[in-house]
């Protein structure tokens, strides 16, 4: 039952502020609203214990537990304060105990299949146990001595990554006097399935249920993405915090709706702390956000526009990853500029592997051909894919894809066949939730110009 206590407080807290948030957006589900109050609630927890690490230099527990209740306290007040203007999202009735049955069961099917196969890795991947378990444990043990976790010889441990999932292992243990090994299982688990929910829920508002259902299977088909997304890495953390994000623009774009703006802002600030990936995925959407916010004859007021408001639930999420990059974060003491060094060029043949590597990676059968049938659904959505509704998306996926080729290729400190192996696959886990919302918007979205229903 300890268990609970700490994801209980969380999902309140999500789920609170985000009935606050969406309190006059009555046309979005149930399920989106829950599928963000976990991660939203989580990720706020973490950059409590955080600041708390900041404050007194150790992990303070009475300063995190007082926080906590606090801002549920605040919070509870604030959806008192407006309860005669509350308003629930509309449900269908005579649908809703039907998919409610339906929904139960394929939740239950899908946990339970995502169990079986964290069980079979309880430790975790290699760099569950060497980079993230590994920071969680320094955070949780080391007391005033948790900044040791900085020095060089660790290098291996990539101190310059963030520290937003071993942070939230740290939350998961805040009720027990050992870190144990359920809570980073635990937390692959809820990020996986948050994952898939986000993925069915922000679908559902513009596509048929039978296509986003479709659209979270087929999520989950590949035994690749369930194997590495349960192994306690931190790139399913970027999978769903990069869903979170773009889902809530878009929604932000089509209804005007200054909340998911500051949603989004605030998914892209926690996105920026996961790791170096994440940092990059989240500058670039918000560099793009700008035209994408943006048409023809549009005025721009500052008291009004997403964009404002983009900016600060940005501030807001980013506040962390600031502090941590001023104050603690080392040198990447695995990185060559390939550009620069006369013992490790970059080479023509490095740019070949690379491209090739890609090629075969999205062709391998251990993904059960997705990549190539979401190649193909491309194809089939007659260019509507990029059609000024899906830019953003698009252009994303493009350029974060240019820009992790030129890293493989510019830094040379790894022998490329090797660091392609181990990382590739986890790379394209990161945007694979994003680039199954893109073939299924494309195929089946609704026309953009309307609101959504």
């Amino acid at each position: 039952m300890t268990y609970c206590f700490p994801y209980l407080i969380s999902f309140l807290i999500g789920l609170l502020a985000i009935s606050l948030l969406l309190q006059d957006q009555k046309k979005i589900n149930l399920p989106l609203r829950l599928s963000l109050a976990l991660g939203i609630g989580l990720s706020i927890s973490a950059h409590i214990i955080f600041f708390g690490f900041v404050i007194f230099d150790k992990l303070h527990r009475p300063f995190v537990l007082t926080i906590h209740f606090c801002l549920l306290a605040l919070l509870f007040i604030g959806l008192l304060s407006r309860w005669k203007t509350f308003t629930l999202p509309k449900l269908n009735l005579r649908k809703t105990a039907l998919e409610i049955l339906l929904g139960l069961g394929l939740i239950v099917t899908i946990l339970y299949v995502l169990w079986t196969q964290a069980n079979f890795y309880p430790y975790g991947g290699w760099d569950a146990w060497s980079v993230w378990n590994f920071k969680s444990k320094f955070l949780y043990l080391g007391g005033q001595d948790w900044k040791n976790m900085f020095d060089p010889i660790l290098w291996r441990s990539s101190q310059h990554y963030p520290l937003l999932l071993p942070l939230t292992n740290v939350w998961g243990w805040i009720f027990f006097k050992e870190p144990t090994p359920m809570i980073p299982l635990i937390n692959s688990i809820l990020f996986t399935f948050m994952t898939v929910a986000l993925l069915y829920s922000g679908l559902k508002i513009f596509v048929k249920s039978t296509p986003a259902l479709l659209a979270a299977l087929l999520l989950v088909s590949p035994t690749t993405f369930i194997t590495y997304a349960t192994s306690q890495y931190c790139d399913i953390v970027i999978a769903y915090l990069l869903l979170a994000g773009l889902v809530c623009l878009i929604l932000a774009k089509l209804n005007r709706a200054k909340v998911f703006a500051f949603l989004a802002g605030l998914f892209l600030g926690f996105l920026s702390f996961t790791k170096p990936e994440g940092t990059l995925a989240s500058a670039l959407i918000v560099g793009l956000s700008v035209p994408f916010f943006f048409n023809k004859n549009e005025g721009f007021s500052a008291r009004t526009h997403p964009l404002t408001f983009l900016g600060i639930g940005l501030i807001l999420g980013l506040l962390p990853t600031i502090l941590f990059h001023i104050l603690y974060a080392p040198a990447n003491q695995t990185f060559i500029n390939g550009l620069n060094s006369s013992t490790h060029p970059v080479t023509m043949e490095r740019f070949k592997i690379i491209m090739l590597y890609f090629a075969s990676e999205l062709m391998s059968k251990k993904w059960c051909g997705l990549w190539a049938l979401l190649f193909i659904g491309l194809l089939l959505s007659h260019g509507r894919c990029f059609k000024r509704e899906n830019l953003l998306l698009c252009s994303f996926l493009g350029l974060y894809g240019l820009l992790t080729c030129f890293y493989y290729w510019l830094n040379t400190y790894f022998e490329i066949g090797w660091w392609l192996t181990v990382t590739l696959p986890r790379v394209l886990l990161a945007i694979l939730p994003i680039m199954i919302f893109w073939v299924f918007y494309s195929l089946w979205g609704e026309n953009a110009e309307e609101q959504p229903d």
